[in-house]
């Protein structure tokens, strides 16, 4: 299960996600790696809508991708399906 922390991080317990190597032009896998308070990873994201990465700007995508295998960042489309997220609950800062 992932949430996303005070920090903006993409976090699944003690890890975060951040942008892995480029799949193909524009597409990059996704890592998880040790969170860093000092240099968090953030990610922008408004209920039912993209997850977007705050820096290179690129929003988590399904597209394409089999069953089990793992998501992509690649470039934002406004409304494309395979890159809206929710989350279970959300709370107010």
């Amino acid at each position: 299960m992932f949430s996303i922390s005070k920090e903006h991080e993409l976090r699944r317990e003690a890890t975060c996600v951040d942008i892995g190597k480029p799949i193909r032009q524009g597409v990059y896998s996704v890592v998880l790696q040790e969170c860093d308070d000092k240099n968090p990873v953030e990610f922008e994201h408004e209920q039912n809508g993209p997850i977007r990465h705050k820096e290179r700007g690129l929003c988590l995508d399904v597209e394409d991708i089999p069953s089990g295998g793992d998501v992509l960042l690649a470039r934002c489309e406004p409304g494309k399906a395979s890159q809206q997220w929710s989350f279970d609950k959300y709370f107010q800062l």
